[in-house]
């Protein structure tokens, strides 16, 4: 080792201490920032509102997809009918 100059494990430890605290600062900083976030998003009743316009609608497009289902199993049976009876003629 040259005078003045550390030696490679402690350059290691030291560099990989900095990195580490550099880390847990930028942790924390996302942290803070995502707590603010969350708490703005609890306390804003707008979005309630589109969630439950959200679920209506949601529940609307269940109840068409379930009818259509019906009414096309129903038609596609007619028109075999018919068919089967131009056929037969």
């Amino acid at each position: 080792m040259v005078s003045g100059y550390p030696d490679q494990s402690s350059l290691f430890v030291n560099c990989a201490a900095a990195i580490f605290n550099l880390l847990l600062n930028e942790r924390a900083k996302w942290g803070h920032l995502m707590f603010k976030v969350l708490r703005k998003l609890t306390a804003d009743s707008r979005g309630a509102t589109a969630v439950e316009y959200g679920l209506i609608i949601s529940l609307i497009v269940v109840a068409m997809v379930v009818s259509l289902n019906g009414v096309g199993t129903k038609t596609g049976s007619m028109w075999n009918n018919i068919a089967t009876t131009v056929l037969a003629h």
